[in-house]
């Protein structure tokens, strides 16, 4: 069901390394930068044990050497990241690092949830899977003599980033085998996104999240590739598992593998690959695996739900004070009645912030990130506009139909989810790598496909550069 290799695609002898040469630039800065800000060169024996536990965790994973190669681009970039969040920390004493919940997880990881239950902990935050895994690494690396400094926290951000990173390689060479040109395209969406960046840089859950996430979409994906009663089996099974870690992750995150087995059950009942006829036993484990699903989610559904809706209110007050102090576009669509909130909602979670200099300050690293993050999504969003609009049509590479109408569902089902609740591109990023692995479909090495996105790139700047003018004019006229 995989696409036909692609020769053209490869590589050629002569290609220059980039990415080896762009980690090691990546990796000197981020050490540079870490010890200038913490003063001390523990950061230094942080960084080797975190890397060398991924590479070798990565090198577990197929395709040994560009698995390695994924990785180490994107952990030495997110090293980079942590070596900036730790001069916003350490130097501009970022608010967002200091307190806030990044400051929260800090502190209770490194010292104050020391000698407490799980239970105990789980009334302190909600977030007690991420808290549970930072408290061991933290007191593991003290028993070996480092002290207890923010960027050991981080270091398993930036690893958890990295794996996910290689998971999506993963994919990708599942989705594209042989296709070099891809892969490198999927390897610099995942090393150049903002968002990733973010999670790398600030003591939050998110990128826990993102592997958790990633990682759920993976095992459809495939199940959808390689169809079995084995494999069919088996992905239910670490549905439940991720479930049940997702949960401790982030309570409304609970039901998101299952809502992921879900839409891969009914793509692959709805959209029949490609030469391949519909056959009744098909149908019928599908229908049992969607039964599963069913009675799961009605006996999880009401609990969730009530987190989920008093979680929406939370983050609904939230966004309406943050944007009527930075963006005026947030508080109108806060106030919008749901369908269009949806709708725009989506938009704004791609194209965010509004004015896109809003961020680009030295108060906290988060919003800056998330502006860099803004001209990222500029060049990406075409791409996945495109993407979408080829699945629509039904013109997706031979054999990839089922995986393409898989990968766009889940993008707009958890795009709409978080436009609905909390609003926050940052909550978005976890359901990014499907929408990576949805955009490198469209070959725009090809002078008519990269006419198309050259277009629909144009449009999407000089309808920015609109909202721009009208946000300048209503704000200051």
């Amino acid at each position: 069901m995989s696409a036909t290799p692609s020769t053209e695609h490869l590589p050629g002898p002569g290609s220059p390394p980039l990415g080896p040469m762009l980690a090691c630039i990546a990796a000197l800065g981020g050490c540079a930068l870490t010890v200038a800000s913490y003063a001390s060169l523990q950061p230094l024996g942080v960084f080797a044990l975190a890397f060398l536990v991924g590479a070798m965790l990565a090198s577990m994973a197929g395709d040994r050497r560009e698995s390695l190669v994924t990785f180490a681009l994107v952990f030495t970039i997110g090293w980079f990241m942590a070596g900036i969040g730790g001069l916003y920390a350490e130097i501009f004493r970022d608010p967002l690092q200091l307190g806030s919940d990044a400051g929260m997880f800090y502190d209770v990881s490194r010292s104050e949830a020391s000698g407490l239950s799980l239970a105990d902990v789980m009334l302190i935050t909600e977030g007690v899977g991420a808290i549970v895994v930072w408290r061991a690494v933290y007191d593991g690396m003290e028993a070996i003599g480092f002290e207890k400094g923010r960027y050991i926290g981080l270091s398993i951000n930036i690893l958890a980033v990295a794996l996910a990173a290689v998971i999506a390689s993963r994919a990708c060479q599942r989705l594209y085998p042989g296709d070099g040109t891809r892969l490198a395209r999927l390897r610099l969406m995942l090393s150049t996104c903002g968002l990733f960046w973010l999670y790398s840089a600030i003591h939050l859950r998110d990128a826990s999240i993102l592997l958790l996430v990633t990682l759920s979409f993976y095992v459809w994906l495939c199940h959808l590739l390689r169809p079995g009663a084995w494999r069919f089996a088996l992905s239910l099974g670490f549905t439940a598992v991720l479930c049940l870690a997702l949960g401790l992750m982030r309570q409304e995150f609970v039901l998101v593998p299952m809502v992921i087995g879900g839409i891969a059950l009914v793509t692959r009942l709805l959209v029949a690959p490609a030469a391949q006829p519909r056959r009744g036993p098909r149908a019928i484990w599908i229908g049992a695996g969607l039964t599963v699903v069913a009675v799961l989610v009605a006996n999880f559904s009401g609990d969730v739900g009530e987190v989920v809706s008093r979680g929406a209110e939370v983050y609904g007050e939230q966004v309406a004070q943050q944007a009527a102090a930075d963006s005026l576009g947030a508080a109108l669509i806060v106030q919008q009645p749901k369908p269009i909130r949806a709708v725009v909602g989506m938009a704004h979670l791609l194209l965010y912030p509004i004015p896109v200099w809003s961020g680009l300050q030295f108060d906290t690293a988060g919003a800056m990130l998330k502006s860099l993050n803004a001209f990222f999504f500029y060049a990406f969003t075409p791409l996945l506009m495109l993407s979408a609009w080829r699945t629509v049509r039904g013109r997706a590479v031979s054999g990839l139909r089922t995986a393409d109408a898989y990968m766009l569902t889940l993008v707009l089902v958890f795009g709409v989810g978080v436009a609905l609740t909390s609003l926050e591109s940052r909550h978005f990023g976890a359901f990014l790598v499907p929408a990576f692995c949805l955009a490198v479909g469209p070959d725009i090495s090809r002078p008519p496909a990269w006419r198309q996105y050259a277009a629909v790139l144009g449009f999407l700047l000089a309808s920015l550069l609109l909202v721009h003018g009208a946000w300048f004019l209503i704000k200051f006229w």
